[in-house]
């Protein structure tokens, strides 16, 4: 036996001592927990009822406090002072407003099944109701809560319940007293009806060992809820005792183990009382679960163990015995061969850092030659580029010279019709009939529009030939600027403009970008048709580029004209309504477009809009200065020291 275990690997004899290891331990903590497992049960169920009730309790002081803020708000509303003030015949007017009051909280609270207001008769005036609500039982309910609150001080809160209605709901109604200003007494009660099935549902899903033995009683002993499976609890109710109980203690009796405690909205009257009733067999089931958990351990770490024996016993020596016949091959001069099996752990990261090396050392010998060759070649394809670059810059200043000498020659015969046209206004008015006149006004104001667009069509051949130097420029200086020039405007037409803080400094030409926030911002101005107009004005950084934006409350653009409007001479809506000639977008997207970014606008209709678009951070970016060695360090084909020695080679065979 001793020969054998000599002829094993120290691995494997490891392994079969961790396996022993593992079968002793398991063993005897199954064995030990055997005989204690029945107090740890115990203790566990006596943190968890504790956890427990501090979940319940934190989810109900939620529901509490909700509802009393709400009430108090409810109940100083000034509306409802109004109305409680307010003759018979401004009741009307001001009754309604109090009932949609009500109704927005019944939609916007899904607990609530009424909302209320009963005058000092106790008739209700003014109430919200669900649909499919038992009156007849609530309204009891109420009334009594009412007789309650009679005499008591403003601000003070009552309820009754938690009862059932005849659909099954749990609900409890609670009112406070409202006070009528006008005369300083008693002027009625505001009430909610609460519908408590969600806490109660909580409470159904509260378990301990995968059962619920939760019991909740209401005030006088009946039971409210009892758990669908008593198999694992019992009936407390001969056990729990009439006083009022806020700190819970579990405790043994006949049965298994008891624990409970009220829960109170208004101080000194107690709401419900929830009672964890946990049977003997609910006990025995969650040790019987403990010691399942640990035999399964057992027995998974027993496979584990062989099949961790079998693993290394396979997959550990032959690897360590091909990795040292290679490296005699490697020594030799053969950087082709590699280990082909896989091993586990450090073996196997060993075998993968071998094979990178194996692969570093191939690579290092392949001729320079052919690398230079491939450097020229992809020299060759970039001069080709930026031939054509060339080329298609050359046909683009040719448009722009021949728009510009277009535009410029067309304002004169343009100038020559508009004044020819005054001349005639102004001699021949009288002798002219009312169509006359209309033509000739006609002919004046076609003639102004046909110069503002060719003024237009000027400005955007302008943006080629007039470069202004690029700088960093403070992108708030430049919106408080606009926001002086266009200061008239904005107080003509009651628009909130707001400018985020701390707005970036860009490094731009500062006029044409200072003209794009100034195109979007007078454009959202003039379309909004909102009675407070809002212009916000803000941006978002970025890793690369700042995303800026002007965002407005106005009528929104269909998403049909989002690609639209960038267009020459694109405009939404009729000419008659806004002034303009269609080409702002237009040199804002060039602008942009020049800065090396984009623009985009998202839109929905009467919803607002908001113009997008962004300017890279980085100058070589904007500037559009890129060599070749950068762009093969980027995409990774060859690494920066590579680079430097074959531009040195180069240079050598120039000299």
């Amino acid at each position: 036996m001793k020969t054998k275990l000599k002829n094993l690997s120290i691995f494997t004899q490891l392994i079969i001592l961790f396996l022993g290891l593992v079968v002793f331990v398991n063993a005897s903590l199954t064995i030990i927990f055997f005989f204690f497992n029945r107090k740890i049960v115990r203790e566990h169920v006596n943190e968890s009822i504790q956890q427990k009730y501090l979940s319940l309790e934190n989810n109900f002081e939620y529901v509490k406090s909700n509802l009393l803020e709400e009430l108090g708000l409810l109940s100083e509303n000034p509306v409802l002072d109004d109305y409680i003030m307010s003759s018979e015949a401004e009741k009307i007017i001001y009754g309604k407003k109090v009932k949609n009051i009500f109704l927005n909280y019944i939609k916007n609270n899904k607990e609530y099944e009424c909302v209320c207001f009963k005058d000092i008769y106790g008739n209700e005036r003014i109430d919200a109701r669900k649909e499919g609500r038992d009156d007849e039982i609530v309204s009891e309910q109420e009334n009594k809560l009412f007789k309650s609150l009679n005499n008591m001080p403003e601000g003070s809160f009552y309820f009754v319940g938690p009862y059932k209605d005849r659909a099954g709901k749990i609900l409890f109604s609670i009112e406070t007293v409202k006070t009528d200003r006008d005369i300083g007494r008693f002027g009625g009660v505001v009430g909610i009806t609460y519908n408590f099935s969600v806490f109660i549902n909580f409470i159904k899903n509260t378990k301990i060992f995968g059962e619920n033995p939760i019991w909740i009683f209401v005030s006088g002993g009946d039971i409210l809820y009892r758990p669908a499976n008593e198999k694992y609890t019992f009936n407390p109710s001969g056990y729990i005792q009439d006083e009022i109980n806020t700190n819970p203690g579990v405790f043994p009796v006949k049965d298994g183990m008891l624990a409970y405690k009220d829960f109170f909205l208004i101080e000194d009257k107690p709401l419900l009382r929830v009672v964890f009733a946990v049977s003997s067999k609910l006990i025995d089931k969650g040790a019987e679960k403990t010691i399942g958990f640990f035999t399964l351990i057992f027995i998974i770490s027993v496979i584990i163990s062989f099949a961790v024996v079998a693993f290394i016993s396979k997959h550990f020596s032959r690897p360590i015995v091909e990795l040292a016949d290679i490296s005699k091959d490697i020594a030799r001069g053969d950087f082709s061969k590699r280990i082909r099996i896989y091993a586990a752990g450090e073996l196997n990261y060993l075998i993968e850092n071998f094979n990178r090396m194996t692969e570093t050392l191939q690579n290092t010998t392949v001729s320079r030659d052919a690398l230079v060759k491939e450097v020229e070649e992809r020299k060759k394809i970039e001069d080709k580029l930026i031939e054509y670059t060339k080329k298609i810059e050359d046909i683009n200043k040719e448009l722009d010279d021949f728009t510009y000498i277009v535009s410029h020659d067309l304002k004169e015969p343009l100038r020559s019709i508009n004044a020819f046209a005054k001349f005639v206004t102004a001699d021949y008015k009288d002798k002219l009939d009312e169509e006359g006149r209309n033509y000739l006004e006609r002919i004046q104001a076609n003639a102004v529009i046909m110069q503002k667009l060719i003024e237009d069509l000027l400005e955007i051949s302008r943006l080629e030939r007039r470069k202004n130097p690029f700088e960093d420029a403070n992108t708030g200086n430049m919106l408080n600027e606009i926001k002086i020039r266009m200061e008239h405007t904005l107080t003509e037409k009651k628009v909130e403009m707001v400018i985020s803080e701390k707005m970036p400094v860009v490094f731009c030409d500062r006029v044409r970008v200072t003209e794009v926030f100034a195109n979007l911002i007078s454009n959202a101005v003039k379309y909004s048709d909102k009675t407070h107009p809002r212009v916000e004005v803000g941006y978002k950084d970025t890793v690369a580029f700042y995303e800026f934006y002007v965002k407005d409350n106005g009528p929104g653009i269909p998403e049909e004209y989002h690609e639209k409007i960038f267009k020459i001479f694109q405009r939404l809506g009729k000419k008659e309504e806004h002034e303009g000639t269609g080409v702002g977008l237009t040199i804002a997207k060039k602008i942009v477009e020049m800065h090396k970014g984009r623009i985009w606008v998202e839109s929905k209709v009467g919803e607002g809009t908001v113009f997008f678009f962004t300017i890279p951070k980085s100058r070589d970016v904007i500037l559009g200065k890129k060599k070749l060695g950068e762009i093969l360090v980027e995409k990774k084909i060859v690494d920066g020291d590579t680079i430097k020695k074959v531009l040195e080679e180069q240079k050598k065979r120039e000299i």
